[in-house]
């Protein structure tokens, strides 16, 4: 009789163990293909426009260190009558391209170059005109940040460099940061271009609108917009395997790396984010203002939504963001 038990007991466990391996097999295959389908979105065309909207520019472009993607995109001078006081290099947000906010970047362009700022505006890895090639977020979107600061370095040798994320650009900004070698650090390891040798001293301020705390979140957010049962377990799932996907990145946490970095920060969002965990973004900046008040501006735009506060409040996004420039770049 206990023998028949057993033998019922072990019966019981094998199918237990077949339909969990199942369940955990299926869960593996869908969350690598949905990855697979947010590594590969389709390039997000430049809007058409006419050249005198986005004003004096050239057009420009640069490889990847790897030689494998080439990066196209636009060249700014300033357009005041002194020296330039840096070139501010922007970095677009997920699923967009050089122009972020479609034609009404161009009046963010004009604000720059009339501040005195060289402006360096291109598209990612399967943005706009550059090559096409999957999209990790900052799991490898990081590259393109250090070839964009190697090519603006080797064109402007001394000037200053700001970057300038937006969204998951800031993932893109914070993966770069985390590969960069100090300058007292410096090792055969470190990011090089043509010869053109980038550290994170080369950075002289960061501007971030809408970050979050890790590239993670930047994906769950994607994931917690789709219609997919059982969130909670695919918000853990599909950003494992995008991870994977890019080669086991490592999924930093930027908050870390905002409070250690020594150059001057501007952050803005909106009061209440349309995307972005609202717990998440309230602890990146909470944070910040605690702990580094001196060295760091924060700027909240009234009401809800996402990477918006150009659109919606041009006016004093361009106050707020002109008094951050003037007291670090001013002279």
């Amino acid at each position: 009789m206990r023998s028949k038990r057993k033998i019922k007991l072990q019966a019981v466990v094998t199918v237990i163990t077949v339909i969990l391996l199942i369940a955990v097999l299926s869960l593996g295959i869908f969350s690598f293909a949905r990855a697979d389908s947010m590594l590969n979105l389709e390039p997000t065309p430049l809007e058409p426009f006419a050249t005198n909207i986005i004003g004096n520019h050239q057009n420009i472009s640069f490889r990847s260190s790897d030689g494998q993607i080439t990066h196209h995109g636009w060249w700014l001078p300033q357009s005041s009558q002194s020296p330039s006081k840096a070139t501010i290099i922007l970095v677009h947000d997920r699923g967009e391209n050089r122009l972020q906010f479609g034609l009404d970047t161009a009046p963010l362009f004009e604000f720059l170059t009339d501040s005195g700022f060289n402006v360096l505006a291109f598209d990612q890895r399967g943005a706009g005109e550059s090559t096409t090639a999957s999209h990790a977020y900052g799991y490898n979107a990081y590259e393109d940040v250090i070839a964009a600061l190697s090519y603006v370095k080797r064109v402007q040798s001394g000037a200053p460099l700001i970057l300038m994320g937006f969204g998951a650009g800031n993932s893109a900004i914070w993966h770069a940061w985390d590969n960069l070698p100090s300058k007292n650090d410096i090792d055969e390891d470190a990011q090089q271009e043509e010869g053109v040798l980038i550290t994170r001293s080369d950075i002289s301020a960061i501007i971030m609108d809408t970050p979050v705390m890790s590239t993670g979140d930047c994906i769950r957010a994607d994931v917690a917009a789709t219609n997919l049962p059982a969130q909670w377990l695919f918000q853990w799932s599909i950003p494992l395997a995008m991870r994977l996907s890019a080669g086991n990145s490592p999924d930093i946490n930027f908050l870390n790396d905002m409070l250690d970095a020594p150059c001057p920060l501007f952050l803005t969002r909106s009061q209440e984010d349309s995307v972005y965990s609202q717990e998440n973004t309230d602890i990146v900046f909470s944070e910040i203002n605690r702990l580094r008040p001196a060295t760091s501006t924060i700027y909240l735009t009234p009401g809800s939504g996402h990477v918006s506060g150009w659109l919606d409040y041009q006016g004093s996004y361009k106050e707020e963001l002109n008094l951050f420039l003037d007291k670090w770049f001013g002279n």
